[in-house]
C-alpha cells in the first residue's frame, strides 16, 4: 500500500462531511448516534494522521498537497512537515479524549451543535498545521476560532458570557490584524504561498511594509497564542469553560496560533534581527506575567489558565529565537504542555466539595503537576534544558535568569496546589477518568524517547523545514 493514500486532504473532507451530517446522525439514532459517530471520526482521524506523520517522516522538508490539481504558488497547497503532522495528531488524540468525556455531559444540548463544533475546533486547528498558503491559513483560523467561540458560550452557567464576550473582542480585533497583515504582504510579494513568500522576501529584505505586517501578525496570533498583555481574555475562559473544551484549546488553538507564528516569523521573515529582542522580551514578560498572577489564584482552574499563559510565553519565546535548539524546545514544550495541564484540566472538573482530586487519578495527578513544572524525565524537562541552552548560546543571558527564577515560582503553587488536591477519596466517572489516565500513559511513553536512538534524528527533521532560511 502507497503512503500516498495518507493525504491530509482526506481527513479533512470526511471532517466536514460528518459535521454537515451531524443534524441527520442525530435525527436518525438521537444523541447516541451522534456521539458514536463522533467518536468513530476522532479515532479514525487519530490514527490516520499517525500514517501523514510517517509520511512526513520520510520527506525532511514536508511534502506537499497539491489542492485541486493546480501547482504552487498559484493554487493553494498543503505542506505538511513532521512538526505540524505530530501536532495534528495530537489534537485528534485528545479529541477522541474529550468526546469521551463528554458522553457524561448531560447538559450540552443540542448535542449535536456541540459535537459538531467539537469537530469543527479540530479541524481547522488541524488545517492551520497543515496549510502551506497564507490565505488558507487565515480561512483555518476563522474556522478553529469561530468553533471556539461557541463552545466558550455553550454552556449557560455563571462567568461563561462574559467570558465568552472578552474573547469574542479580542479574537474578532486580532482577524482584522491578520487581514491587513495578509494585505500588505500579498501588495509587496504577489503571493500567499509560504515557501514563495519567504523566497521572493530574501530578494526584496524587511521593508516598512513588511515590518507592519510581522507586527500585525504577531497581533493576530498573539491573541490565540496567549501572549500578554493580548492573553487577559484567556483565565476567565479557562475557569467557566468545560474543561474536555479546555483540553482542545491547549492542544489545538493556542498550538496551532503559535505554529502560525513559527511559519510566518521563522519561515515567511526569516527572524528579522531588528524585531528579535523585541519578541524574545514579549514571550520572557509574558512568562513573568502568567507565573506571577498564578501564584496569587484562589481558584485551582484559574491558577492553571494562568501556567498555561506561562507555557504559551516560553513556546513564543523559543520560536521566536528561532535558532535549531530553541525550535527543538519550543516543539518539546508544546507536547509537554498538553499533555501535563489537559490531565491537570480534566481531573479539576471533578473536585469533590472539599476540593481534593478524586482517588481513581492520583498517578494522572502526580504526572501532571510534575509534567507541569518540567521534572525530569518528563519531556518538559529537555524542553527548558534546549531553551536555556539557546538564550546562553546567543547571549540573552538576563532572559536565561528570569526564566531560571519564576520557575521557580512555578514550582513553588504547583506544589501548593498538589498537597491541596492529594488525598481526596471520592470516586469519579470511569468514562471520564480514562481521559486523564490515556494522556498519562502517552506522558510516560515519552520518558523512554532519549534512550532511543533514532529520537535525536527525528527531532533534527521536525525542525529542518524551518531552518531553511536567510535571516533578514
Amino acid at each position: 500500500m502507497t503512503l500516498k493514500i495518507f493525504d491530509p486532504m482526506l481527513m479533512i473532507g470526511i471532517s466536514l462531511a460528518v459535521v454537515f451530517l451531524m443534524p441527520i446522525w442525530k435525527t436518525l439514532g438521537g444523541k447516541k448516534l451522534a456521539w458514536l459517530v463522533s467518536v468513530l471520526l476522532y479515532a479514525f482521524n487519530t490514527l490516520f494522521m499517525i500514517g501523514v506523520s510517517y509520511r512526513a517522516l520520510l520527506y525532511p522538508e514536508g511534502f506537499v498537497v497539491k489542492i485541486g490539481g493546480f501547482n504552487p504558488p498559484f493554487g493553494i497547497v498543503l505542506h505538511v512537515t513532521l512538526w505540524g503532522s505530530i501536532l495534528a495528531t495530537f489534537v485528534w488524540f485528545v479529541a477522541f479524549l474529550s468526546i469521551l468525556y463528554a458522553s457524561t455531559r448531560y447538559d450540552a444540548e443540542p448535542a449535536d451543535v456541540y459535537y459538531a463544533l467539537l469537530t469543527l475546533i479540530a479541524l481547522g486547528s488541524s488545517g492551520m498545521f497543515l496549510t502551506g498558503d497564507i490565505f488558507n491559513l487565515f480561512v483555518f483560523t476563522e474556522i478553529t476560532a469561530l468553533a471556539a467561540f461557541g463552545l466558550s458560550g455553550f454552556m449557560k452557567k455563571k462567568g461563561t458570557s462574559f467570558a465568552t464576550i472578552k474573547y469574542v473582542i479580542m479574537a474578532e480585533v486580532a482577524s482584522a490584524f491578520l487581514l491587513v497583515a495578509i494585505a500588505l504582504l500579498y501588495g509587496k510579494l504577489g503571493t500567499l504561498n509560504m515557501i514563495d513568500a519567504a523566497a521572493t522576501l530574501k530578494g526584496i529584505g524587511m521593508t516598512g511594509a513588511m515590518v507592519l505586517s510581522v507586527l500585525f501578525f504577531l497581533i493576530g496570533y498573539g491573541v490565540e497564542a496567549e501572549i500578554f498583555p493580548l492573553n487577559l481574555w484567556a483565565p476567565d475562559v479557562y475557569r467557566y469553560v468545560p474543561e474536555e473544551v479546555i483540553a482542545l484549546f491547549i492542544s489545538g488553538s493556542s498550538k496551532a496560533a503559535a505554529f502560525a507564528w513559527l511559519r510566518m516569523w521563522v519561515m515567511v521573515f526569516g527572524v528579522p534581527q531588528k524585531l528579535l529582542d523585541t519578541m524574545l522580551w514579549i514571550g520572557v514578560i509574558t512568562f513573568i506575567f502568567a507565573e506571577t498572577m498564578a501564584y496569587s489564584q484562589k481558584n485551582f482552574r484559574r491558577a492553571l489558565g494562568y501556567a498555561s499563559l506561562g507555557q504559551a510565553g516560553l513556546v513564543f519565546t523559543a520560536i521566536s529565537l528561532g535558532t535549531d535548539l530553541s525550535l527543538k524546545a519550543a516543539f518539546l514544550l508544546m507536547l509537554n504542555h498538553i499533555l501535563s495541564e489537559a490531565v491537570l484540566f480534566y481531573i479539576a472538573g471533578n473536585l469533590s466539595e472539599d476540593g481534593t482530586a478524586p482517588i481513581g487519578v492520583k498517578l494522572p495527578l502526580i504526572f501532571g503537576f510534575l509534567g507541569a513544572v518540567s521534572m525530569p524525565p518528563f519531556i518538559g524537562f529537555w524542553g527548558k534544558i534546549f531553551l536555556f541552552m539557546a538564550l546562553a548560546k546567543t547571549g540573552h543571558i538576563a532572559m536565561f535568569v528570569l526564566i531560571a527564577l519564576f520557575s521557580i515560582v512555578e514550582v513553588a503553587y504547583m506544589y501548593r496546589w498538589f498537597v491541596k488536591l492529594y488525598g481526596g477519596t471520592s470516586q469519579m466517572d470511569l468514562t471520564r477518568s480514562l481521559s486523564p489516565v490515556l494522556l498519562t500513559l502517552v506522558s510516560f511513553i515519552m520518558w523512554f524517547m532519549p534512550l532511543v536512538p533514532q529520537a535525536v534524528n527525528i527531532l533534527d527533521m521536525v525542525v529542518k523545514p524551518f531552518l531553511q532560511k536567510g535571516v533578514m
